[in-house]
């Protein structure tokens, strides 16, 4: 990764940050939405709405549609789940371990570790807890 670019981590954080683009990730969830309903749900101007929609789309947690003139944005799910995935594997690392633990399927463990990459001993010693226990 080139060190000048953030981590996908941050870019997360930095989407989150910010309570109207939290709030555009709700109204996209599930469904398409064009710029001006969006504005008019939340209750900025479109350029507005269209900068924060810019940022989410670069950190890949929306998609776009282009129909004629308009855009239509849609909230990308499952970057969202990988991203509270990363963010858990790292900062709650026994968390994760039990969550995968508790749905019945242990063979995941390494599997997400691998997904998930991240040095610490808490996870080290969370997934030899899960192995042996």
């Amino acid at each position: 990764m080139d060190s000048s670019q953030p981590s996908e981590s941050l870019l997360f954080a930095r989407a989150l940050s910010d309570e109207t683009r939290q709030e555009l990730m709700r109204l996209c969830c599930c469904e398409w939405r064009s710029v001006g309903d969006l504005a008019k749900a939340v209750g900025v101007t479109q350029p507005t709405v269209s900068h924060h929609l810019a940022f989410l789309k670069e950190a890949g947690l929306v998609d776009a549609r282009h129909e004629g003139r308009q855009t239509f944005y849609t909230l990308n799910q499952d970057r969202v789940a990988e991203c509270c995935g990363r963010l858990v594997a790292r900062y709650a690392p026994e968390v994760a371990i039990e969550a995968i633990v508790l749905r019945g399927q242990p063979g995941e463990v390494k599997d997400s570790i691998q997904a998930f990459p991240v040095h610490s001993e808490a996870l080290t010693e969370s997934t030899r807890k899960g192995n042996n226990g």
